[in-house]
């Protein structure tokens, strides 16, 4: 390659890094694009929730903050009876951040409770870093309605967990 190609490309490099880095170091276009890519391709727990349940599982949906939550329950009990890998999220009332807890079934049959805060800020955004806490379920899952009306793995416990992360919370 001649030398000039060779100079053209490293100028075009340094110069869409340099682009790259006033873009996002101002803070609005910075969130804007991270509100882009998360509106696109989901926060870090329904990027783990559909990991993990595949593109072919029953997706029952996911409960927003003061949404009854019985059809997408009904969902969850109907394809684990069935035998059918599923997915399901409820979203949490939160402080200054954004709150879920959910559970997934994969195409293995295992099935895995998360709980995902979507920073820890306080800024009230949701962070694009944000992963979700993964844990399994008994084997085999006790799988039952929570006073809530949402769908646990978990048998019922004393004493109550006190840990927001902990799989058996009952936060809603």
């Amino acid at each position: 390659m001649p030398l000039k190609k060779k100079i053209l490309i490293g100028m075009a490099g340094a110069m869409a890094a340099f682009v790259g880095v006033v873009v996002f170091s101002n803070s609005t276009t910075g969130e804007q694009a991270e509100d882009w890519i998360l509106q696109k391709y989901g926060d870090g727990m329904e990027r783990k929730l559909k990991n993990i349940s595949g593109s072919t599982a029953v997706d029952c949906g996911r409960v927003k903050v003061d949404e009854a939550p019985q059809q997408a329950s009904q969902c969850v009990m109907d394809a684990f009876s069935s035998h059918k890998p599923f997915r399901v999220r409820y979203d949490i009332r939160g402080i200054d951040t954004a709150l879920a807890g959910g559970l997934a079934q994969g195409k293995d049959g295992r099935i895995y409770a998360l709980s995902f805060m979507g920073n820890t800020d306080g800024s009230g955004r949701t962070s694009l870093s944000a992963q979700a806490k993964v844990v399994s379920c008994p084997s085999p899952p006790a799988m039952r309605l929570t006073a809530s009306g949402r769908v646990t793995c978990f048998p019922p416990s004393e004493p109550k967990p006190q840990n927001l992360s902990d799989p058996q919370m009952e936060p809603y």
